[in-house]
């Protein structure tokens, strides 16, 4: 029998895996360049690795959900930041448009990529988003990008999903 911990590092290799693959090669509108298993802010992660996608389990719940067959399933909630730049001039409107249309295509992205297979590889019941997106439009820091040598600026959004699954198979 599978221990919990197996289920839930395979549910986790999944999403990586799932997220990986939000490419324009594959159908979506944005060609995500690194996914990674920890939480970043957009200061954290370099321009040239945007889009960029991190997740990490928020929380394991112990058994809760009552199933059928007198089963019970945990909850593993799983949180999604993701940061996106821009080359436009952020004080803009131009720069501050094209900044929320590639939030939105990434946010879209994201929720269909782990919309394909709910059962995170049959390790999961389901999969569902439990909140709205949060988005984090940025703030330019001109000064600090300046310094970088970058102009443009960055974006961030938050979707938080929870996943079932069963202990033991």
């Amino acid at each position: 029998m599978p221990s919990t911990t197996r289920n839930r590092e395979s549910i986790l290799a999944d999403i990586k895996t799932t997220l990986q693959g939000i490419t324009t090669a594959n159908g979506y509108d944005s060609d995500v360049k690194l996914v990674e298993q920890e939480r970043r802010t957009y200061e954290e992660v370099e321009r040239s690795r945007m889009p960029w996608i991190g997740f990490w389990p928020a929380l394991t719940q112990p058994p809760v959900v009552p199933y059928p067959f007198g089963q019970y399933a945990k909850i593993l909630e799983v949180e999604v930041w993701a940061h996106v730049a821009t080359d436009q001039d952020p004080t803009t409107e131009a720069g501050r448009t094209e900044r929320i249309q590639r939030l939105g295509r990434l946010e879209e992205d994201i929720l269909v990529a782990l919309d394909v297979d709910p059962t995170r590889g049959g390790y999961a019941v389901d999969t569902l988003q439990v909140a709205p997106a949060s988005t984090d439009e940025g703030v330019p820091d001109q000064v600090q990008s300046r310094k970088r040598g970058e102009r443009g600026s960055t974006g961030s959004l938050r979707i938080a999903f929870r996943c079932s699954f069963y202990p033991y198979d």
